[in-house]
């Protein structure tokens, strides 16, 4: 868990430094936009894989569902 906290904390501190730099940002944002659905492609993936989790996802969806 150290290690992400480490991580956004050094991104922060880096986009601190780099703010006025708005054509790199240009770059990035799509960039990360397209990281970020290839990680929740990556962990629907792990997801489906794993049958146990996918038997309860009916009922955590309801849990959800009354909770929200």
């Amino acid at each position: 868990m150290l290690p992400v906290l480490f991580a956004m904390l050094a991104g922060m501190i880096t986009g601190y430094l780099l703010r006025h730099h708005s054509r790199l940002f240009t770059i990035l944002d799509p960039l990360t936009a397209w990281i970020i659905r290839l990680l929740l492609f990556l962990l629907g993936l792990g997801i489906g894989r794993d049958e146990a989790l996918l038997r309860q996802v009916p009922g955590l969806g309801l849990k959800g569902f009354i909770l929200a």
